[in-house]
């Protein structure tokens, strides 16, 4: 990093004109609220990343860098307001010189020009953490422990560890969600297999029995086993002579419409009932709250918006951006979602196990109204095929919906409908049709052999196309479960080895600046997304800072943490760090203890503190701080 020798300072916040000697020392900024202690140190910011946190974090709505960085007097003037500083660079040995002005802030002027002492900037520009102010301090101290495990990820150099975790759960839901579907389908193939064959379940023994009692009316050969490549047909004639209808299985008709019958009658089933409940609770939520709702529209848009910002400019329209502020942006957003992602991916689970019953209960309407058709005279068949596009509807509206979550009101209105319910109309065409196949005069042996070997070696290859298809999601699923959770188990052991060290030196700089605590210990504990911090209460058990501890001790903690940090993450590198206010509820006493910390256990890091205790104005040869 870099130490600063001289700043200079021209209409900048709340600065007209002022240069500082610094020295590449230690130096304190000391004067009453007003007096432009915090005008400097966004000065320092500004210079060497060319953003002030201040005018672009989170919370700060209309406030900009260009807009309101000048000095108020000039701020239709923004080519008026620069700063430039002098700074050392210890680990190049040679001094130079950095300018920056807010007309163009993402240009650094940088004298003598070299491509090393730049790469040092780029690296203070990508990650600023040298500045630390009071209200920083919370993202270590008091603050969710999903928001601390990203801020110290970060501070730590390991945000891809996020990263990496997002992505990870984002495939392994996707793959239970498939695996999830694909055994849906392989049931509903196994219960037609089990209805045309009249089994309650399926054997091996069972099947072949069934098969051969057909076989042998048309004196076929026996299969002796039953394997993949087993064809019940083989050998058989295409159509029967003596049937009206060749090609219908009568019996299999009635028992896939007495199933269907049976089926209506026992209305909607418990569990599908409690995941279209759960489902439409989670909705009706949503709908109600509009914040929650623009998270849930934004969430996967900001999720692709994060990845597609790698250049400088928008890839759709090519105006300029600044790449770094808004990649920092998407992913205050992005976290500030992560409870919504999780919801999502709960409501998904539960919109898709209705989603299989609707298409258990298509499917079977379908094959009714194709029975239907089939007799003769035909049963009219309009109204079934009106309710089987109807729940197509239903299920498309919940598709839409988990395509793009702005189509709520279409999803809510189709888990509203009671769609299991079939009409009086549809009923009677069903109990028609149920009636024509039973009136039908019993084909003769060798046609009904025919069309029952033809039904089950279409329903047996389904059966085996969607076990395929099942076994290879399940396969899929298992590995990205088992990756999902290596991942989670070897990076948490990374993390805690990392937060163990973090949390030793923590505890010794706090002991340090407050001797009344011997017994005092910090923990950090590292869970998937999430970084628990509780500390010694004297000796009472451990608590989360903000319980026990007052005002002055957490700034303390917010203090000693960072610097943990920072030196756990830079080493000896750590040669320059900005202090804004930071110990405004520590007392006197402890301030003390602070300066022998930083002086001790930092003695090759330069610090830059501002305090607004006492009355002192800083003033220099060219200037005076207002």
């Amino acid at each position: 990093m870099i130490r600063i020798k001289t700043i200079h300072i021209e209409e900048f916040r709340g600065i007209r004109e002022l240069d500082l000697d610094l020295g590449c020392a230690n130096f304190g900024i000391c004067g009453p609220n007003g007096t432009g202690k915090s005008g400097v140190v966004d000065a320092i910011e500004f210079c060497l990343t060319g953003n002030v946190t201040r005018l672009s974090g989170q919370g700060q709505g209309e406030l900009s860098v260009k807009g309101h960085a000048p000095h108020v007097d000039h701020r239709k003037n923004p080519d008026k307001a620069k700063v430039a500083i002098t700074a050392t660079i210890p680990s190049l040995g040679k001094d130079v010189t950095i300018t920056r002005t807010v007309k163009n802030p993402r240009i650094m002027i940088l004298t003598p020009a070299d491509p090393a002492a730049e790469a040092v900037f780029d690296e203070l520009q990508s990650h600023p953490e040298f500045a630390l102010s009071r209200r920083e301090i919370a993202k270590y101290i008091v603050t969710p422990p999903a928001k601390r495990s990203t801020d110290v990820q970060n501070l730590l150099r390991l945000e891809h560890i996020g990263g990496l975790r997002r992505a990870f759960v984002s495939y392994a839901n996707k793959c239970k969600r498939e695996d999830e579907e694909a055994e849906r389908a392989r049931k509903r193939a196994e219960d037609d297999l089990k209805t045309a064959l009249g089994l309650p379940a399926l054997d091996r023994e069972k099947v072949l029995e069934r098969a051969n009692a057909q076989r042998g009316i048309l004196g076929l050969p026996t299969l002796a086993e039953l394997t993949p490549q087993t064809s019940f047909k083989e050998g058989a004639p295409k159509d029967g002579k003596d049937s009206e209808k060749p090609g219908i299985a009568k019996d299999v008709a009635l028992a896939d419409l007495a199933a269907l019958s049976a089926a209506i009658k026992a209305a909607e089933p418990a569990t599908l009932k409690a995941h279209r409940e759960s489902a439409l609770s989670a909705l009706r939520k949503l709908k109600e709250d509009e914040k929650a709702l623009s998270l849930a529209r934004a969430h996967g848009f900001i999720t692709t918006g994060l990845q597609l910002v790698t250049e400088d400019a928008c890839p759709l329209c090519d105006t300029p951006w600044n790449a770094d502020e808004l990649r920092e942006h998407l992913k205050t957003k992005l976290l500030s979602a992560e409870e919504m992602g999780t919801l999502l991916e709960s409501l998904g689970k539960a919109i898709g196990a209705v989603v299989g019953g609707i298409d258990e209960r298509a499917t079977a309407i379908r094959k009714a109204a194709d029975y239907a058709g089939a007799l003769s005279p035909s049963v009219l068949r309009a109204e079934l095929d009106s309710y089987a596009e109807a729940l197509g509807d239903v299920k498309a509206a919940l598709k839409a919906f988990q395509e793009d979550h702005s189509k709520i009101e279409g999803a809510i209105s189709a888990l509203e409908k009671k769609w299991w319910e079939v009409a009086a109309e549809a009923q009677a065409r069903l109990d028609e049709t149920q009636k024509g196949f039973t009136a039908l005069p019993d084909s003769s042996a060798k046609d009904n052999a025919i069309a029952f070997l033809a039904v089950l070696q279409d329903r047996y290859e389904r059966l085996l196309s969607t076990t395929r298809a099942a076994k290879a999601m399940g396969m899929r699923n298992a590995t990205a479960q088992k990756v999902h959770d290596h991942y989670n188990a070897v990076s948490n052991k990374v993390l805690e080895d990392i937060y163990d060290a973090v949390a030793k030196e923590f505890t010794d700089f706090y002991k340090a600046i407050n001797d009344d605590e011997g017994r005092f210990v910090g923990e950090l504990k590292a869970e998937p997304a999430k970084l628990s911090f509780n500390v010694d209460f004297y000796g009472r058990g451990t608590f989360p800072p903000g319980a026990y501890h007052s005002e002055g001790h957490q700034d303390g903690m917010g203090l000693c943490l960072y610097l943990a940090l920072m030196k756990h993450t830079l080493g000896d590198k750590f040669t320059f760090a900005v202090l804004d206010d930071v110990l405004m509820s520590v007392d006197t006493s402890h301030r003390r203890e602070v300066c022998r910390l930083l002086k001790t256990k930092f003695p090759d890091t330069q610090f830059i503190l501002t305090t607004s205790a006492g009355t002192t104005r800083i003033r220099s040869s060219s200037g005076t701080l207002r």
